[in-house]
């Protein structure tokens, strides 16, 4: 159900709520069954996803992205941590900010810039500096969580 190019797509409705646009003529009240947004500079039209669909699974049923981890489901843990540039509601002006996949519904991130840990680096390409100064310094574990770690870093980068 995903169409994904490499051209970025026109997103010029925002989603308000559920079930709603709001579009230059105001409201609309038509069900929403397109969900328009880029993923690591890649733009996405998803047509009629499951209402139940979270995009910590949407990003970790894609090829190639499975550093987005899932674990608690609940927001607790951390391990599906992505960043997001988006409008903010209250002032207009983009915004980026760290979230929780895993209690995100597809559904809302119309519009949105979504980066992955893939998004920013890797080891066959070439790592960020937070990956690269992580895996200097040994600063993980088992690593499970290290993306949603190294995701909320990135994030203070875009500030």
């Amino acid at each position: 159900n995903a169409e994904v190019s490499n051209s970025p797509g026109a997103m010029c409705e925002q989603q308000t709520r559920v079930g709603r646009r709001e579009t230059a003529q105001g409201l609309q009240s038509e069900p929403i069954t397109t969900v328009y947004f880029t993923i690591n500079g890649q733009s996405v039209l998803l047509e009629n996803p499951s209402p139940y669909l979270s995009l910590n699974e949407w990003i970790r049923a894609q090829q190639g992205l499975s550093g987005t981890k899932k674990m608690c489901g609940e927001g607790g843990c951390g391990c599906c941590v992505v960043t997001v540039r988006k409008a903010d509601a209250s002032t207009g002006k983009e915004a980026t900010i760290s979230i929780n996949s895993c209690l995100c519904p597809i559904y809302s991130v119309q519009g949105w810039d979504v980066t992955t840990i893939e998004g920013i680096g890797s080891s066959r390409d070439r790592l960020h500096p937070i990956q690269q100064s992580i895996a200097e310094h040994n600063g993980s574990q088992c690593g499970y969580c290290t993306p949603g770690f190294v995701m909320t870093m990135y994030r203070q980068v875009w500030r």
